[in-house]
C-alpha cells in the first residue's frame, strides 16, 4: 500500500489545532449545526480554506495529484522537490495563489470574496516508493494534475540470518 503523510498548510505536520480545526469543521459543517446555521450565526464558512482541494488517486504505476486551481494559470503554481533531513524522503511541494489587488485600487467594493492569498501544501515522498526523477505537472482547464511514478515492485528476497 502506498503511504502518504498529510501535511498542514503551513508544511508542517499537522498539530493539535489542525486536528481541533477539522473537527470544528465536522461539527458546524457536516454535524448537528450545518453550514447554514454556522455562516447565518457566525458569519463563518469553514469550507473556505487557504489551500485548494486535492485529490489523489492510485493509478497503477503513478500517483495522480488532482489540484483544484481554477482561475489560476500556470504562471500562478508552482511545483517543487524538497528536500528532507531524512535522506530516503523528499516534499512534494505545490504552492501557488493570485496576487494581492493593488494597494491603490480605489474602487468602492461593495462585497469582497474573491480570496488572493498564497497557499503551499506538501506530502512526503518515500523514495523506495516514488521515483522522484519521474515526476510530471501540467495544467488544464482550472486542475493542477502532478503525476509520481511508482518504483516498480522489487521481489524480495529471503535472506538467511542465522
Amino acid at each position: 500500500m502506498t503511504m502518504l503523510i498529510k501535511r498542514n498548510a503551513n508544511g508542517g505536520v499537522p498539530t493539535v489545532f489542525d486536528e481541533l480545526h477539522d473537527m470544528m469543521n465536522n461539527a458546524f459543517n457536516d454535524g448537528a449545526f450545518g453550514p447554514e446555521f454556522t455562516k447565518n450565526f457566525f458569519g463563518i464558512d469553514f469550507n473556505k480554506q487557504s489551500y485548494p482541494k486535492t485529490d489523489l488517486i492510485d493509478d497503477g504505476d503513478c500517483v495522480l495529484f488532482e489540484v483544484e486551481i481554477h482561475g489560476l494559470t500556470k504562471d500562478d503554481v508552482s511545483v517543487d522537490l524538497e528536500p528532507s533531513d531524512n535522506r530516503n524522503e523528499s516534499y512534494l511541494v505545490i504552492s501557488g495563489g493570485k496576487k494581492e489587488t493593488d494597494k491603490n485600487d480605489k474602487r468602492n467594493y461593495i462585497r469582497k470574496e474573491i480570496k488572493r492569498s498564497a497557499w503551499r501544501r506538501s506530502w512526503v515522498l518515500y523514495e523506495d516508493q516514488y521515483d522522484v526523477s519521474k515526476i510530471k505537472a501540467d495544467v488544464k482547464d482550472g486542475m493542477l494534475v502532478v503525476s509520481v511514478a511508482k518504483v516498480k515492485d522489487q521481489k524480495k528476497k529471503s535472506t538467511k540470518i542465522l
